[in-house]
């Protein structure tokens, strides 16, 4: 059934470090370049490349010599950007200076219809500094931190999550030019749990919005109730200050039907409605139960020329 559905729906694949291994880029520099790890690099990206990427001659790559696989296609009034997270990165950068530059000229050309980013680690989600602060100090670091380090808020990627927040709100307004409706939408995943962020901006009258929706991975178990109780108390979801000024926030948003983070697999399905506003929902591994939850948020875009 899944080589079928492969060979008749469409797809846009971004690898993310299960692809290769739990957690790879984030462990220390005289790690990452041990021959073990270099090999089994080479023969995920050899294999990530031929079925998911489909090969070089993939004509929305942006870079076409295999350094990395950040993607860029448009379709029906929508931008697609996928970010490649996975092939540059290390404990100190999330992506190399010519990625940067290449997804920063997309998105100077980007300059209309809705634009969805694919991160595959949240850009917007719960505060991990106080647990990493915790196991920065013990002698474990390598065993315990690799998931804190893979978070967009580590502090070693603060800088570059803050430049890519300040990027997308940039082409946003650029966007919000034009004579029609626009939404910007992060799609992402990897903590297991669905959920809703935004991003708000408050330095123009009429705020600019960036909505990230978070879907769990399809297979992985969704945490324990327990475990969920462990997260929480360690981790909080406070409203996240951007810039010196205060105008601009992030935080996490609960979805109509639901408590704030979806604790079932499930997968999200986006749907435009003819009141121009994109429809989310989450489709919960128990949907048809009578006691199951239905998530859904309608993100209404931001009015043209405003």
């Amino acid at each position: 059934y899944m080589s079928y559905m492969l060979a008749s729906v469409p797809s846009l694949m971004m690898w993310d470090d299960h692809d290769i291994f739990d957690g790879w880029g984030s462990f220390p520099k005289e790690l990452q370049e041990t021959p073990v790890f270099s090999e089994i690099f080479k023969y995920a990206k050899k294999y990530f490349e031929l079925f998911q990427i489909r090969s070089l001659s993939n004509h929305s790559l942006l870079s076409k010599d295999g350094a990395h696989y950040a993607f860029c296609l448009s379709f029906n009034g929508y931008t697609i950007l996928g970010l490649d997270n996975r092939s540059d990165r290390t404990i100190r950068q999330v992506m190399s200076a010519k990625q940067w530059e290449q997804v920063l000229a997309t998105l100077e050309n980007t300059t209309e219809g809705t634009l969805l980013i694919m991160s595959a680690v949240p850009v917007v989600y719960r505060d991990f500094s106080f647990t990493e602060t915790a196991f920065d100090v013990t002698p474990w670091d390598e065993n315990l931190t690799d998931d804190l380090k893979d978070h967009w808020r580590a502090k070693e990627h603060q800088g570059e999550r803050s430049r890519l927040i300040m990027r997308l709100l940039e082409n946003a307004k650029l966007r919000h030019k034009t004579d029609q409706p626009i939404k910007t939408v992060i799609l992402s995943g990897d903590v297991h749990v669905g959920c809703l962020g935004v991003i708000t901006d408050f330095r123009d009258d009429n705020p600019i919005k960036i909505h990230q929706i978070v879907s769990s991975g399809i297979v992985h178990p969704a945490p324990s109730l327990l475990q969920w109780l462990g997260i929480s108390a360690v981790t909080n979801d406070n409203i996240e200050v951007i810039n010196e000024e205060r105008t601009i926030e992030a935080s996490m948003l609960k979805p109509v039907g639901s408590k704030r983070y979806i604790r079932e697999r499930n997968f999200v399905t986006l749907e435009e409605g003819t009141d121009d506003k994109l429809w989310v929902n989450w489709i919960t591994e128990d949907c048809m139960s009578e006691t199951s939850e239905r998530p859904e948020y309608p993100i209404t875009p931001r009015q043209a020329g405003k």
